[in-house]
């Protein structure tokens, strides 16, 4: 009983400090009551349960029409995808947290708690607090499949009970195995070897199989089609499709089809009532989970002295080799110490370490496969015409895929609200924020660059496109990558959270997520030459006139993107105060932001609508332009939201910001 009380009472302490420090602080969209966001987002959840339950239904009716009318294969792609799927992803989650948290050495120095107790509880409140997302979602999504492929319901509570032991003990699992390979494993390091190379290099096999069966439907994809019923064009396309993905997925349902797996077993269970041999097959595997539990438990416990790492002499080698790239990036506004000196830091935190292979620009492995494949398997004036396409996407593409992949994984270190409240202890030292802001620009540049340069030079090298055009490429691909590279921490510096408790909070609020997808979507708006390549794979302009525009747009979307998003940071640092780095800040706003443009954003949403009703009836030239101009402009409202605070004149210090 003293068990169960300290962990109701621990999970009802944390959840209720999680939820006013997720929502208790949002900097976003200038909104005067803090319960606007709060009660909006759940608003949308709900909107959300109801989505899924629609989805369920819609699934499960597609199955039934053209996959298959046995329940039993229907149920054992649901049970699979629970339990694996989201079993897997809630204990690499859960794992992540667990070994980045700072409660831990406060834990275990402060209270009786021991080791193992204090990540079973970690690993229950996490798990608990992720699963609020999903769980109803979940069970709208199941009852809307009940409608297609109805069940007994006592069968259904059984099967649905198991499923959820299964879930738990899987998620357990893998964190644990995450929690030993990040702080208690002396030879593995957590490096990251899985997650960033061996995963990559499992998905090429698989992206290749699927686009070598997928490439001569897409080319038949109605475009420029003649006929006037454009929705029976669409349809006939689709049902097409997904007869190919029917055809050649047949092979791997038969090795995944096999009676004694735990998902077949539970559909075994539901759909024929059978109840000897699913239960003791699926308490086999729970007993297996729990021992591989057990075990990992026991080693954990066993290593309290190990909590990080020396550096190796692998670690030191890439430490030297990022340092000399270092040297090829001059900024005369840094000074060299300082950037090597952060990057040491960086390359020596223990969680930094776990994802330091992503650096090799994995991320878009998978995506060359598909080009490359995607060229070879359709007809030679179709392989031709998309070669030059792809080569001018990709010179976007890749470096924002690349950048991205690697803020997000090493965004510990490289967020400029990182720091925390030490921030204020650099200030207090003579730091500025501006110095801090390019330090770790130039870092995320240090990090990025040889990846992306042997990414993209690789992939053109054996782009069958003419040599002159894979320089011109190559040029614009390294404009782009210095404007995303400029503006890759740019969400961080807007809307700062230095309260987190929990590192792996850093970037994961609500308002910074927000603020991260406007200013991507703004970059990809702004460069991607999407106008010039659609007009040419609808044949209304010929290669020369792709090139020259593609160069055109590329080049001016970079000077206005630049122009526009450099104008904001400046901004920010003429009315930077380190008094914003408390967790309590003024709460005055200004009201009327966004009254002054209720009519630009109506007109642009109107905009939208239009443009993408035009898609539909073919007219893609009309709607891309009416669906990116509204999109760039929104973007811009949403980013300049951050900081429309009340600026108060103080005849002593000028104009103050409240910020």
């Amino acid at each position: 009983m003293l068990l169960f009380y300290q962990l109701k009472t621990w999970i009802y302490w944390k959840a209720k400090i999680r939820w006013m420090q997720t929502w208790g602080n949002f900097k976003l969209f200038n909104l005067e009551n803090k319960l606007i966001i709060p009660i909006t987002t759940i608003g949308f959840k709900i909107l959300g349960i109801i989505l899924i339950f629609g989805l369920g239904f819609g699934g499960a009716f597609l199955f039934n029409q053209y996959f298959s009318s046995n329940s039993y294969s229907f149920w054992q792609v649901v049970f699979f995808l629970f339990i694996f799927v989201e079993g897997i992803n809630n204990g690499i989650a859960t794992g992540r947290w667990i070994s980045s948290t700072k409660e831990e050495s406060w834990l275990l120095a402060s209270t009786p708690i021991g080791t193992v107790k204090y990540l079973l509880f970690l690993w229950i409140d996490e798990s608990l607090w992720m699963l609020r997302n999903s769980f109803l979602s979940s069970l709208a999504g199941i009852i809307g499949a009940l409608l297609v492929f109805p069940v007994t319901l006592t069968y259904l509570a059984i099967a649905f009970f198991i499923v959820i032991i299964f879930y738990f003990l899987i998620s357990l699992c893998m964190t644990l195995i995450q929690y030993y390979i990040i702080k208690k494993s002396v030879y593995l390091k957590g490096k990251g070897i899985i997650a960033n190379i061996l995963i990559p290099l499992t998905l090429v096999p698989i992206v290749y199989l699927l686009t070598k069966f997928l490439a001569p439907w897409l080319i038949n994809f109605p475009a420029a089609s003649i006929s006037e019923n454009i929705l029976t064009d669409y349809i006939t396309w689709l049902e097409n499709g997904l007869d190919v993905l029917l055809s050649s997925g047949g092979f791997i349902l038969s090795i995944v089809n096999n009676w004694y797996y735990p998902y077949s077993l539970l559909a075994e269970l539901m759909i024929n009532g059978s109840l000897f041999i699913p239960i003791v097959g699926t308490s086999i595997y729970i007993l297996s989970l729990l021992f591989i539990a057990f075990f990992f438990l026991k080693v954990i416990s066993r290593k309290d002295n190990v909590t990080n790492m020396k550096n190796s002499k692998f670690d030191n080698t890439i430490a030297k080799f990022f340092i000399l790239v270092s040297k090829w990036i001059p900024d005369r506004t840094l000074k060299e110490k300082h950037v090597q000196y952060y990057l040491i830091s960086l390359l020596k935190h223990y969680l930094a370490k776990r994802s330091l292979f992503a650096t090799l620009g994995s991320s878009v492995w998978p995506i060359i496969t598909f080009i490359f494949t995607f060229i070879h398997f359709v007809p030679k004036d179709f392989s031709e015409r998309f070669a030059l396409v792809f080569s001018f996407l990709i010179a976007v593409y890749f470096p924002f895929l690349i950048v991205n992949s690697i803020y997000n994984k090493l965004e510990i270190k490289l967020s400029f609200d990182s720091e925390g409240p030490f921030l204020q202890v650099l200030m207090a030292y003579g730091a500025s924020p501006e110095y801090l802001y390019r330090l770790k620009m130039k870092v995320v540049r240090v990090l990025s660059l040889p990846g992306y340069l042997c990414v993209t030079i690789a992939t053109l090298i054996f782009m069958p496109i003419p040599l002159v055009v894979k320089a011109v490429v190559f040029i614009l691909s390294f404009i782009s990558y210095f404007i995303i590279t400029k503006f890759s921490i740019l969400h961080s510096l807007l809307v700062p959270h230095y309260e987190f408790y929990n590192l792996d909070q850093i970037g994961k609020y609500p308002d910074q997520i927000k603020m991260k997808n406007s200013i991507h979507t703004l970059i990809i708006a702004v460069l991607s030459p999407v106008i010039p390549v659609t007009m040419y794979l609808l044949k209304d302009i010929g290669e020369y006139t792709l090139i020259f525009f593609s160069i055109l747009w590329i080049i001016c979307g970079s000077a206005l993107g630049n122009f526009f998003l450099s104008r904001i940071p400046k901004d920010r640092f003429t009315y930077f105060d380190i008094e914003e780095i408390s967790i309590e800040r003024s709460n005055a706003v200004n009201t009327a932001f966004w009254k002054e443009r209720s009519i630009l954003i109506i007109i642009t949403i109107i905009s939208y609508i239009i443009g993408a009703a035009l898609s539909i009836f073919r007219e893609f030239i009309f709607a891309e332009i009416l669906v990116l101009i509204p999109m760039i402009i929104i973007q811009l409202i949403l980013i300049s939201s951050y900081n429309q605070k009340r600026k108060v004149t103080n005849p002593g210090r000028g104009v103050v910001n409240l910020n």
